[in-house]
């Protein structure tokens, strides 16, 4: 076998020479070219260049404004839509998204954890409907 390391023939554990060989490697069945070759620290995404020219800062701002802009008006959408639950099903909704578990929801409001279950259930049902054009 070429350019792989035998066991040991003496009792010195540093170095392993190759059957056949006068020269013997650190590292059973590695070469120090093959070490060099696949060495991770060389290379990687870090050397590469991107491909992609970035936008300009003008458009850029842009899509932020235009963004801004959507995101305000959903907002909006949603902030009406809680608006139209009842008092108790917009806190189960607002204490679940603050990741609030059932347990916990059902000590703040003072009922069962089947109850809160039920009523969240419900509510979600009702944001569903109310912001049923933002479905895909």
């Amino acid at each position: 076998m070429r350019g792989r390391c035998a066991a040991p023939r003496s009792s010195s554990p540093e170095r392993i020479s190759r059957p056949g060989s006068s020269g013997s490697c650190a590292i059973p069945g590695f070469s120090l070219a093959r070490r060099r070759r696949i060495d991770p620290t060389v290379g990687g995404l870090d050397t590469v260049t991107p491909a992609t020219v970035l936008p300009a800062k003008a458009a850029a701002l842009r899509e932020d404004a235009e963004l801004d802009c959507l995101r305000k008006l959903v907002a909006e959408d949603i902030e009406r839509a809680l608006m139209q639950l009842t008092e108790d099903a917009r806190t189960i909704v607002l204490l679940d998204l603050e990741g609030l578990t059932e347990g916990e929801v059902a000590a703040v409001v003072g009922c069962a954890v089947g109850t809160v279950k039920s009523r969240l259930a419900r509510a979600r049902q009702a944001l569903r409907q109310l912001l049923q054009d933002y479905a895909r």
